[in-house]
C-alpha cells in the first residue's frame, strides 16, 4: 500500500507503456512466492487430497475465465471503486491472494493506481470503505475457515493463484523486449522466493 502511494504515478506510467513487461514481474514475483505457500500449507500436515483441490480449483478458475469477460466496462464509478475495495481486502486479509492480479484480469489495475497517483479523494473514500467493511467479514470468515480446514483453504488459494498467473500471462516473450522480459519474470521468481 505504501510503496503504490509512494511510487503510483511511476507504476502508471510504467503499466500504460510497458504493461506485459509488468506482467512477467508480477507473474515472476508469484511463482517465487509459491514454494513458501506450499511449505505453508503443509504445516499441519499433507493430505492426497490437497493436490487434487488445487488441480480442481485451477481447473474451474481457468473455464470460467475462458467463458466469462469478468472485466467491468463502466469506468471510474463508485461501483468499480467499491470492487477495488473488496478485492484488496481479499488481498490483504487471506494468505496467499494477490488483490493486483485480480484487478489486472477485471481491469481495474489502472484504474486503482490512477486513483492513488491522482489523489482521487472521492475514488479512495469509497475503496477505503469498502475496504474496511469488506475486511471486518472476511477476518472472520478466514480465521474460520484456517482453522477448522486449514490445509485444504491453502490449497484452495494455491490452486487459486496459479490460475490467475495463468490468465494474465501474456505469453513467451518475443520481439526486441525478450531479454529484458525474461531478467524481469526471473528477477521476479527470485525476490518472491527470498521476500
Amino acid at each position: 500500500g505504501l510503496g503504490i502511494l509512494l511510487f503510483g504515478g511511476i507504476i502508471k506510467n510504467l503499466m500504460k507503456n510497458t504493461y506485459e513487461s509488468v506482467i512477467y514481474c508480477f507473474s515472476g514475483l508469484v511463482v517465487g512466492s509459491m514454494p513458501a505457500l506450499i511449505k505453508k500449507a503443509n504445516e499441519r500436515g499433507f493430505k492426497k487430497s490437497y493436490p487434487v483441490i488445487s488441480a480442481s480449483v485451477f481447473s474451474a478458475v481457468l473455464l470460467a475465465g475462458s467463458k466469462c469477460d469478468f472485466s467491468l466496462p463502466f469506468g471510474n464509478t463508485a461501483f468499480s471503486n467499491a470492487v477495488i475495495g473488496m478485492i484488496l481486502s481479499a488481498g490483504t486479509v487471506i494468505p496467499g491472494v494477490s488483490s493486483s492480479f485480480i484487478l489486472m484480469r477485471m481491469g481495474l489495475y489502472g484504474q486503482w493506481i490512477a486513483s492513488i497517483a491522482g489523489f482521487d479523494f472521492a475514488s479512495l473514500i469509497v475503496i477505503f470503505v469498502c475496504f474496511a467493511l469488506t475486511s471486518v467479514f472476511l477476518m472472520k470468515a478466514a480465521s474460520f475457515f484456517f482453522e477448522k480446514f486449514y490445509g485444504f483453504a491453502y490449497y484452495f488459494i494455491i490452486g487459486f493463484l496459479a490460475a490467475s498467473v495463468v490468465m494474465i500471462f501474456p505469453g513467451i516473450p518475443s520481439g526486441s523486449g525478450i531479454i529484458t522480459d525474461i531478467i524481469l519474470f526471473s528477477s521476479g521468481c527470485i525476490l518472491g522466493y527470498l521476500c
